[in-house]
Parts: structure tokens; C-alpha cells; sequence
């Protein structure tokens, strides 16, 4: 048998990851050890199961070690295996057994203005923080390649690069800061890919979910309009180079964002999304600690509706009203617009080309819930494209809205040739 386990304090966790950099890691995903093997009968360096310094009684020594994942925007996960146990510490590294950790060339982090780490593939990670409406700062994180980007004159920031905009802002998650393969390609081919750390997430803490949750919900859609500003504001991007993605409850705030302020956006990508949230919240009974309780408090359901995207997608007239002040936007005709994809239109485009990609078998966001949207949509678009070509003529770019729909669950289009088509249909949209 084994020597019963002692519990590992939290304290030692953080004085062993603090030992190997990875907490503080800039832009680090830091997930819960996913195993603490707290009672090992595997006996620590330079001790014996029958005699030696463990002791005379034939017992093994109980070794405390825990397996930490890393992830970045441009590295690929890598475990560490941390031993916990203070004696085996100094064998260890002298047998030269510990585990390698991912380096960085750190510049300090922080809430300052802007903060730049470089890690081993290569990649500029910055931290930048945009102001929302009611001066909230909100930490937004980039990620680029500044051997495929051009940079800002006296800065290390790009200059009107392809961005991906990537949020998310519910249940205290912080989804997207890790590596993924598209993520990968997508900064091969010279795009920036960002990601908003809007309130309803946690990556500020508890305080920070809170403060986009429940009815503090459009807190997230501000934030992330405030986002897409900044980075245009900066000379990050432009609005013709900008996409907007979200996965699952990410489609609450991005889905609002597009219906509030499209013309900030190009183009946008939603996977598996929630977006009729008012008519799907009373039979999802994980949405109430997030949104409230509908059945107990019908206020809650008004509530929901006044920002649900399906229930809030912009009116024919709203869209020709839009399209108009874009095209009288005085930035668009003194900025420098980047290059377009060959062939496509340089007349703005009444809503952002949007691919819908929706799983058949989804127990977790039903089928219908984004068919329903699209289908609005569709028929919004339809009614402006109609309007104003009849003015104007035809020269006015018609509206992309695609829907895909694969035969699986929640998780369907995390394979390669999913995310390849992604991959292709944002860069046909925002790389020259």
C-alpha cells in the first residue's frame, strides 16, 4: 500500500509554478492542474524504499507534483511537470530533470498603455487597453508575426494589418487565448489576431465576470465595440480589414455588436452560436446563473430581449441609414484604405460578411437557434440590398450571409479542414 497523502496547500502550487515562470506569463492560459498526484508511491531522488534517508521502516517517500499546461496565441500547449516535494527540488535540478518552460523576452506587464512580449516562435504578443463608453478600461491582447506585418513608424505596433477580433465574455471564461492551428495560419499570412477580454469573462477576476453578467449584460457588447474602435483608432487595422469572431455564448455579445455597430466590421465569423436568446434561455437552465432566472422573474426575460440579437437584428431602413453615413464617412475618404481582394466591390457592403457555422446534432446551442437568425437576417438584407439598388443602381456589393451546417455536436468544427474553411473565408474578406 501507499502512505496516505497529504493535501498540497495552494500556496506551494503557486511558489512551484512561481519557480517556473508560468504564472505572470504574459498572456499565459493557465488551465487547473489536470492531475496532483498527492500520494505517489514512486520514492523521491536519493532515497530507497528499504533504507537511506526515507527512513528504515520500508516505506516510500510520498512525492507532491503537479502537471501545469501552457498555451499562447503563437505557441503550441506544452505540460511542465512541477515537483512539489522541498527535498527533491535541488536533486532534481541536479540531475537535470526539470521540465523546459516556454521563454519570453518580457517588458513588463501591467495596465499601462501597451506592454510587448516576444516568445520562442517568433510572435510579438502585446497588451493594450481600450476605454469603453462609460471609461471602463478593457485589456484587449494582440498577436502578430512582425516578420510578415508592417509596423507603425517609431512603434511596435502594425500599421492597417488584417485583424481577427475574437471575444467571448461569459460565464468568467477567458476562450481564445490559447494556440490553435487556424490561429497559426492566419498569423503566417500576416493578420493580427486579437482577442477582447470584455466583462462578463475573467481574466480581471470575479469582479470583472460580475460586471457583465445578468443585467449588466450589454457591458460586454460595449466593451467589445470599444475594442474594434481602438484597434482602428490605433492604425492597428481598418474597418475594411476588421472580422469579428465568437463561439457559443460569445455569440451574445459579438451577435449584438455586429447588429449595433457593423460598420466597425468586414466581415465576421460565428461558430456554433446562441443568438435567439430570449426564446431558447426558459429551457437552458445553465444560462440562468449567467443571465437570470426567466420563470422567477419575468423581468429578467424584458431584459434579455432588449439585447438578444435575434430579437434586435437592424431594420431595412436602419441598414440604408448605415450604409449612407459610411459612405459619407469623412475617415474613408482621407485615410488610406488598403487593398482589396480582387474583385471585390469598393463600395461598402450593408452588413459584414457573416458565416454562420452550425452543428446539426448540438445539444449544448440547438440547430435552430442561429437558423432562426440567419433566416431573419437574411430577409433584412434582403429588403435594403433591394432598396437601395433600385436607387442607386447596382453597383452596391450584394450582402454574404452563409450558413454551414455539419452532421455534429458542439465541437464539430474543431478539425482541420473546418478550420481551413474559416481560415479561407476571412482571409478572402480582409487580406488585400
Amino acid at each position: 500500500g501507499t502512505s496516505p497523502a497529504a493535501p498540497v496547500a495552494p500556496q506551494l502550487l503557486l511558489q512551484a509554478a512561481a519557480e517556473y515562470e508560468l504564472v505572470g506569463l504574459p498572456f499565459a492560459e493557465l488551465e487547473p492542474p489536470r492531475w496532483v498526484m498527492q500520494g505517489s508511491a514512486a520514492a523521491a531522488p536519493g532515497n530507497s524504499t528499504s533504507s537511506g534517508s526515507g527512513g528504515n521502516d520500508g516505506s516510500a517517500a510520498v512525492q507532491h507534483s503537479v502537471q501545469l499546461l501552457h498555451s499562447s496565441l503563437g505557441l503550441e500547449p506544452c505540460i511542465a511537470q512541477v515537483d512539489l516535494h522541498p527535498a527533491s527540488h535541488a536533486a532534481a535540478a541536479a540531475t537535470e530533470q526539470t521540465p523546459a518552460r516556454p521563454g519570453v523576452e518580457a517588458q513588463g506587464l501591467g495596465t499601462s498603455p501597451s506592454s510587448t512580449t516576444v516568445d520562442q516562435a517568433g510572435i510579438t504578443h502585446v497588451r493594450v487597453w481600450a476605454t469603453s463608453d462609460d471609461g471602463t478600461p478593457v485589456p484587449l491582447s494582440l498577436a502578430f508575426d512582425s516578420r510578415q506585418v508592417a509596423l507603425q513608424q517609431g512603434s511596435s505596433l502594425p500599421a492597417g494589418a488584417p485583424c481577427v477580433l475574437a471575444v467571448y465574455g461569459a460565464y468568467g471564461r477567458e476562450d481564445g487565448l490559447g494556440h490553435t492551428a487556424a490561429r497559426a495560419a492566419l498569423l503566417a499570412q500576416g493578420v493580427v489576431c486579437a482577442v477582447a477580454h470584455v466583462r462578463g469573462g475573467g481574466l480581471l477576476g470575479p469582479a470583472w465576470h460580475e460586471a457583465g453578467r445578468g443585467a449588466h449584460k450589454t457591458a460586454g457588447v460595449q466593451d467589445t465595440l470599444a475594442c474594434a474602435r481602438h484597434l482602428i483608432d490605433a492604425g492597428i487595422t481598418h474597418p475594411r480589414r476588421l472580422c469579428l469572431t465568437a463561439t457559443s455564448a460569445g455569440g451574445w455579445v459579438a451577435g449584438a455588436a455586429l447588429n449595433t455597430g457593423h460598420p466597425l466590421f468586414r466581415a465576421a465569423v460565428l461558430t456554433v452560436p446562441s443568438l435567439d436568446v430570449a426564446a431558447t434561455m426558459t429551457d437552458d437552465a445553465d444560462s440562468f446563473h449567467e443571465l437570470g432566472d426567466p420563470v422567477a422573474d419575468p423581468a429578467v426575460l424584458s431584459a434579455v430581449r432588449a439585447w438578444s440579437p435575434a430579437d434586435n437584428l437592424p431594420a431595412p431602413g436602419v441598414l440604408i441609414e448605415r450604409w449612407v453615413a459610411a459612405l459619407r464617412d469623412p475617415a474613408r475618404r482621407t485615410s488610406p484604405a488598403p487593398p482589396e481582394p480582387s474583385g471585390a466591390s469598393q463600395t461598402p457592403a450593408l452588413f459584414p460578411a457573416t458565416l454562420v457555422r452550425v452543428g446539426l446534432l448540438d445539444t449544448v446551442v440547438d440547430y435552430w437557434d442561429p437558423a432562426k437568425y440567419v433566416a431573419r437576417l437574411r430577409w433584412q438584407l434582403a429588403a435594403a440590398h433591394a432598396a437601395v439598388t433600385g436607387q442607386v443602381g447596382s453597383k452596391v456589393p450584394a450582402p454574404e450571409l452563409l450558413m454551414l451546417v455539419r452532421p455534429g455536436g458542439h465541437a464539430c468544427f474543431e478539425v482541420a479542414e473546418e478550420e481551413a474553411a474559416m481560415c479561407a473565408f476571412i482571409l478572402a474578406h480582409i487580406k488585400g
